[in-house]
């Protein structure tokens, strides 16, 4: 057990350990089904990197299993067994001598016969239909250790009961209703009903899961970067369902349905992609839509041929002979005329007053465009467009767009047509196009009802449909916005990313950068951005580009990832329960993921998962062979510590179900190994709340160590923290090396942080930010090396939050006049404190004391208030034995109030006694303060100036303050290591000096002071 402050190393000493530990001795763990009982799964060990293979066999030997019966030899058997009983019949038969028995006999064997091949047939195709409901069921690699270069160090901070010990999933319910929309492979979305229907109605099944022998194709989310990926499903389940699915609509317009379990992939604000349940998902969060559909060719059309379907999609009609077109606009008329006979078809065409009614009559050409896709009397653009080339795609959309499209001046497109608007998304990505989906009133024919429409704004798109397009009217909108912009890219649409203003304050502020460091690009967007929940792409990047010549804070680098991602987000709008009574659908799918409605969704199959494959390995499971670290230990539950600690005697633990209401809480596994070290980790405090039982046995079978927060100056120690300089700017990469006075600036900031004389802190994540906000100035200044001048710089601007909160505080009380540094008072003192504990930073307290006579004769009272009052207390306490002694008087017959002005929480006052002391004599005695002295020390009954800590930080503040004289307790002397430029420092050892130095002593008031100094003598 490690215990020590934050920052020592103590996760380093757990990861250097398992870097000691054998790797040879590491296995592989699998779950395996128990056929006698599914609820207790068998645990299988074998040596690292066997598991992967053991599973993939099994998996080639199911499917095998499966689709490698042996049917000519099933049938030649059953012909044997048919042939054998005909042969015995005939000898049957032959044995007759009546010719009538004879025919009997010859008409009850043909009936035999049959019977038996009717009986066989019937017995073959039950045999075959369950041989394809059987589930490829396997082992399930619960731990894989195939590829680690070292035993395991898993760090198990703040894990749950599930995640520390292991847990048992609940069997999942996660559909989708049949009408919702996946995509094939070349990005044509089609209803999920129309995929697994036909198969259920193949294998004359209505329900449960089938596992296909030939997968699936359906695009998922890419594990890399979200873009489009095909995936194979497997399996496929459908199941009725009534009863309440979520419904859960987004700003660009996408609706999708799932039943409350079905989980979709969400963006949390640090940049991670994340599957949440549809009934835990909230109004606000942002769902992942893939971008970049793949662009195939896998047969690529003639130009021609795909805009006139474009055209027919656009204005035509398809009867069962021929397709028509009805038109008024002469570019259309002269449009439609040109494609058909480019196709080497004849146009027919005939006018009705304004109207002109163009025909192909050709039942050929229209059978073909049945074959591609397209259908009579209907819409729907066909799947073979998908396959085509980008230049294809843009050819048929620009087209269209010119037919049936709107176009404004603003560079925006519109598309209204209720068929084709699920195809028109999908095949806009294909080119790079991002559309969002609205709905308006209908101000035409169907006035007053909702219209959906696409809209859609893009430069390059723009640009290139001007060059295109035949539209006169769209042309001239275009002419319009191309020349407003004037060639810089420009869209009226922004992506969105959910990243706020309120997560880029924690990271300047965790970097110390003020606001006047920061790039004022920064501040400009805050300022002029309506609401501080979203930033765009282009907003993003510019604050990404800004903070880093500051910072390399780690959550910077996973927001400039976001903000150059190929992902893109849409914001939920709306969630509500809607009533569903039908079939639900899933697939299971070898990314685990797959695209609805162009959301990227979670799966896991449906009902039916064996219990084997529901079981997850904790962290005590997964540090077998190397070291489980937990840090504050104990913050974990009583029966969680527990655990552990039966883990660590056993050296195994099965893993069961930790949810009481989940089907897992029925399965418990045969016990998994756990044979690990293990480093806890915490503070003093830590101590206290641990358990009994575990702590007796880490006394009893380990170490308690109480690690050093600093170590002795030595040449040796201060070569090995050059060394930790060098480490650190090698594991950064991005910063210039030191030089050898700037690696030397680091090692005296080390022995200041250390706060004692021949020391060096060990705090070396703080010094790891110092080294790494120096790298970044000097790479900001162009500088080839870190120097002593960029080390003294990070030290101001790599300020911690207590140093910003002490810096702010002077300041403030020295413009209202709280903080005096000049002239002399009574009762007024300027103590010393530090705020952040012993190593934070230097704060200047101001004390104020008064006394009065007591309201009741003999019965005064200390009068002082919040966390210092209990010091002021103490300290006045031991001021009243000194007071009797140099007076022969009693302080009980005074009230005494003192006040500590406007003191911020955290600060610690341990160290102000002297100053409380000092301004309780000033108040008694009548004799003022000099204001430009601050003091700091503690006191001893006996009237002696012990020592305290903190003292540079509290030097320094004084320094910032303006004090000239500084007082500190004489045993501190030596820890003294800042520049005292520009300040007296004076040691003392009692009381006597203190107020010696403090107080602007009257000639008459000599006689106290003496007093006094023969007072603490004695």
């Amino acid at each position: 057990m490690l215990i020590g402050e934050p920052g020592t190393g103590k996760s380093l000493i757990g990861q250097a350990l398992a870097e000691l530990l054998p790797k040879e001795k590491l296995v592989d763990v699998l779950c395996l089904p128990n056929p006698k009982n599914e609820n207790n799964p068998k645990i299988k060990t074998v040596p690292a990197g066997m598991g992967k293979k053991i599973v993939e066999q099994s998996k080639l030997k199911a499917l095998a299993s499966v689709s490698s019966t042996n049917n000519w030899l099933f049938i030649l058997i059953i012909f044997l067994v048919i042939f054998t009983a005909s042969t015995v019949l005939d000898w049957i038969i032959g044995k007759e001598t009546s010719d009538i028995l004879k025919a009997a006999d010859r008409i009850s064997g043909t009936m035999f016969l049959i019977t038996m091949f009717i009986g066989a047939f019937i017995f073959y195709s039950l045999y075959k239909f369950q041989m394809q409901r059987r589930k490829i069921v396997g082992p399930k690699l619960l731990i894989d250790n195939s590829e680690l270069t070292h035993a395991p160090f898993v760090d198990a901070t703040g894990l749950h009961e599930g995640a520390l010990l292991g847990d048992v999933l609940h069997d999942p319910f996660q559909c989708i209703p049949g009408d919702e929309l996946v995509h094939l492979p070349n990005g044509a979305p089609v209803k999920i009903k129309e995929i697994i229907d036909p198969l259920f109605e193949n294998r004359n099944k209505k329900e449960g899961e089938l596992v296909l022998k030939k997968p699936i194709e359906v695009l998922g989310g890419s594990d890399n970067d979200y873009g489009y990926t095909t995936t194979s499903a497997n399996k496929v389940f459908r199941r009725f369902f009534d009863g309440n699915l979520i419904e859960i609509k987004t700003r660009r317009g996408i609706t999708i349905r799932v039943t409350p379990n079905h989980p979709l992939a969400i963006l949390n604000e640090f940049g991670n992609i994340v599957y949440v349940r549809a009934d835990k998902i909230s109004k606000g969060m942002f769902t992942i839509l893939p971008k970049k559909y793949p662009i195939t060719a896998n047969k690529v059309e003639n130009k021609d041929f795909i805009r006139l379907i474009a055209d027919i999609l656009a204005d035509g009609h398809i009867s069962k002979r021929s397709v028509s077109f009805k038109l008024r606009k002469k570019y259309k008329i002269d449009l439609i005329i040109e494609d058909i006979k480019k196709n080497n078809l004849k146009p027919k065409i005939n006018r009705y007053g304004k109207d002109v009614v163009i025909s192909i009559n050709s039942s050929a050409f229209v059978k073909k465009l049945i074959s591609i896709g397209l259908y009579k009397g209907g819409k729907r653009i066909p799947p073979m467009l998908f396959d085509q080339p980008k230049e294809l795609i843009l050819e048929f959309l620009i087209r269209y767009i010119s037919l049936d499209g709107y176009v404004g001046s603003q560079g925006q497109f519109e598309l209204i047509s209720k068929e084709l608007i699920p195809y028109f998304i999908p095949l806009l990505l294909k080119v790079g196009v991002i559309a969002n989906l609205r709905c308006r009133k209908d101000p035409g024919f169907g006035k007053g009802k909702l219209q959906q429409r696409i809209i859609f704004s893009n430069h390059d798109f723009a640009k290139r449909y001007y060059v295109l397009t035949k539209n006169p009217t769209h042309r001239k909108n275009l002419q319009m916005y191309l020349s407003k912009v004037k060639g810089t890219p420009h869209s009226s649409y922004h992506d969105l990313i959910p990243i706020s203003f309120n997560l880029l304050e924690k990271i300047r502020n965790r970097a110390g950068l003020s606001k006047s460091k920061v790039h004022k690009e920064y501040f400009a967007l805050r300022n002029g951005l309506s609401s501080s929940k979203s930033l765009t792409r282009y907003m993003l990047s510019k604050v990404v580009d800004s903070f880093k010549a500051y910072t390399n804070c780690p959550d910077l680098f996973k927001i400039e990832r976001i903000s150059h991602g190929t992902y893109s987000y849409d914001e939920i709008l709306s969630i509500k329960r809607v009533k569903y009574k039908g079939y639900v659908y899933n697939f299971t799918t070898d990314t685990g993921n797959y695209v609805v409605n162009n959301v990227l969704t979670h799966n896991t199959g449906g009902l039916g998962t064996p219990a084997h494959e529901r079981v997850v390995a904790g962290a005590i499971h997964k540090a077998n062979g190397g070291v489980l670290f937990i840090d504050e230990i104990a913050t974990l539950k009583p029966e969680m510590q527990v655990a552990i600690l039966t883990a660590m005697q056993e050296k195994k633990m099965p893993i069961t179900g930790r949810s009481e209401r989940s089907a897992g809480a029925m399965v418990k596994t045969e016990p998994v190994p756990t044979d690990f070290v293990l480093v806890a980790a915490g503070n003093l405090e830590t101590i206290k709340h641990m358990h009994p039982a575990l702590r007796s046995r880490i006394r009893g079978s380990g170490y308690e160590v109480y690690m050093n927060d600093k170590i002795k100056d030595t040449p040796e120690n201060v070569k090995k923290f050059a060394r930790f300089v060098a480490q650190e700017v090698k594991k950064d990469g991005k910063i210039p090396h030191f030089t050898k006075k700037a690696v030397l600036e680091v090692i005296k900031e080390a022995r200041r942080r250390a706060g004692r004389k021949g020391y060096l802190s060990l705090r070396l994540r703080d010094l790891g930010g110092l080294i790494r906000v120096a790298g970044d100035i000097a790479k900001e200044e162009g500088s080839k090396y870190v120097t002593e001048k960029h080390v003294i710089k990070a030290k101001k601007k790599a300020g911690t939050l207590e140093q910003q909160i002490a810096e702010r505080y002077t300041a403030e009380k020295k413009e209202y006049q709280i903080i005096k540094v000049k002239g002399a008072e009574i009762g007024r003192v300027n103590g010393l404190a530090v705020i952040g504990g012993e190593y934070g930073s230097g704060i200047l307290l101001p004390i104020e004391a008064a006394v009065v006579p007591a309201m009741e004769k003999g019965k005064g009272k200390i009068l002082a208030t919040g966390k210092l009052g209990e010091i002021a207390k103490e300290a006045i306490t031991n001021v009243s034995a000194i007071f009797k002694k140099y007076s022969g008087k009693s302080l009980s017959g005074f009230d005494i109030h003192i006040q500590f002005l406007q003191t911020y929480e955290g600060i610690e006052g341990d160290s102000a006694s002297i100053s409380v002391a000092t301004a309780v004599i000033s108040a008694l005695e009548k004799i003022p303060v000099k204001q430009d002295v601050a003091m700091t020390g503690s006191l001893s009954i006996r009237g002696e100036v012990l020592p305290i800590g903190g003292v540079n930080s509290k030097i320094e503040a004084a320094k910032e303050a303006g004090i000239k004289t500084v007082i500190i307790p004489k045993s501190n002397e030596k820890d003294v290591l800042v520049d005292l430029k520009g300040i007296k420092l004076i040691a003392v050892e009692n009381i006597a000096e203190v107020l010696e130095h403090a107080l602007k002593w009257p000639k008459g008031k000599k006689k106290v002071l003496n007093k006094i100094k023969k007072a603490i003598s004695r």
